[in-house]
């Protein structure tokens, strides 16, 4: 009876890991995209409802934040392959 309450938490804990990896891959992945968008959106949001010279200050972030996230994944997958 232990030995099958064992089995269960091991495959429990590895259902846990491979959430956890899918989670990373995921935040991984997108999360340079997720920011730009934000960013871009603040800029839109500033340019046609606010000030027009802190839309373009938000907005000059955008192109960088997508490079950045170009370079990390290149770095990242140099070393996988």
């Amino acid at each position: 009876m232990h030995g099958m309450h064992r089995l269960a938490d091991m495959n429990t804990s590895g259902a846990h890991v491979l959430l956890q990896e899918k989670n990373m891959e995921f935040f991984n992945r997108w999360y340079p995209m997720i920011l730009a968008f934000v960013s871009f959106l603040l800029s839109v949001y500033l340019w046609f409802f606010a000030r027009k010279e802190e839309a373009q200050f938000v907005g000059i972030p955008v192109p960088s934040i997508l490079a950045a996230g170009i370079s990390f994944k290149l770095e990242l997958n140099k070393g996988r392959s």
